[in-house]
């Protein structure tokens, strides 16, 4: 898809959001003080979806409160919803771009 395809996106029974509300740009420009992160928690626990994936690790971290992350899936969870965090599709991000993760996880998403 492309990114003015973005209405289609529940055809595929995904949703999307984001932590940050009053900003946007590379992680380096973004202040903490422009993210919701306890927002972005609240979605998660009233929608309760099956997964939920951070396209990059820096809205993980914040999310988690770990700066620690690796790609992948995690321990931690939100709510009732596991976590998987899969390198930035930006284009300022692509020395971390590997397409492998997100490969693993629509084979995972997709287990029985």
């Amino acid at each position: 898809m492309d990114p003015k395809d973005f209405d289609r996106i529940r055809e595929y029974n995904l949703g999307l959001t984001d932590i940050g509300k009053t900003s946007s740009g590379p992680d380096a420009d973004i202040r903490l003080d422009h993210i919701d992160v306890e927002g972005f928690r609240r979605k998660i626990e009233l929608f309760a979806p099956g997964w939920v994936a951070f396209n990059g690790k820096k809205a993980a971290q914040n999310v988690l409160r770990d700066r620690s992350l690796r790609y992948g899936p995690q321990t931690q969870r939100i709510g009732q919803s596991s976590v998987y965090v899969l390198p930035s599709t930006s284009n300022a991000a692509n020395g971390a771009w590997d397409v492998e993760w997100w490969t693993r996880f629509a084979y995972l998403i997709h287990e029985p």
